[in-house]
């Protein structure tokens, strides 16, 4: 049936791009480079320095498909690289479709929040993770990408929510959605990003 060919296909692909482990403490906020780099000018001063090789690990989520969830669990890991460039740090990976061009934002603190189930998960929310790195949320870097790739002939609208705690450890969230046969689909899921 292409209904759940489709919903395979949107699971497959949003499987290969959101409970968190926190990383260990840094100290007070003077001593985590990254907290206070926030604003367009102060994240262009660092941002170079988050080149490279980075693995991104696909955590728990939740897919619903219409109002019934379908709970998912971590499932593998993947090489990304960051490309920074005139203001824009671009996420590339062998299983993306296309680049992800990430900006910083001036936001509200995030509350990203998974619909049930959570398969029983402890997710860390955005606000434990600035916590754990010393850093008011609002003061560290934050970026958001969006990319829309085509699934079966029908776009899939992808979200991603980076928050950068260390120069070394990355707090992630993605939200992907699409609508099939008038049906909303939604994906959630957390990554964690290491070097």
């Amino acid at each position: 049936m292409r209904g759940s060919s489709f919903s395979a296909a949107v699971l497959a692909l949003v499987a290969g791009t959101v409970v968190l482990a926190l990383p260990g403490r840094a100290g007070a906020a003077d001593d985590n480079p990254v907290c206070g780099h926030s604003t367009p000018e102060s994240w262009a001063k660092i941002a170079p320095q988050f080149d490279g090789a980075w693995t991104m690990e696909h955590l728990a989520g939740v897919a619903m498909f219409g109002p019934s969830p379908m709970a998912f669990p971590a499932n593998q890991s993947q090489q990304i690289n960051f490309n920074y460039k005139d203001g824009v740090l671009e996420a590339t990976s062998p299983g993306w479709p296309q680049a992800l061009d990430l900006r910083i934002v001036d936001e509200p603190k995030w509350v990203p929040k998974l619909p049930a189930p959570t398969l029983g998960h402890d997710f860390v929310s955005a606000e434990e993770f600035a916590g754990s790195v010393d850093c008011p949320q609002t003061e560290l870097p934050r970026l958001i990408g969006e990319a829309t790739v085509p699934v079966q002939g029908m776009p899939l609208h992808f979200t991603y929510r980076f928050m950068i705690g260390l120069p070394s450890v990355i707090y992630g969230f993605m939200h992907a959605e699409a609508v099939f046969n008038g049906v909303p689909i939604t994906v959630d899921r957390y990554v964690r990003i290491t070097r």
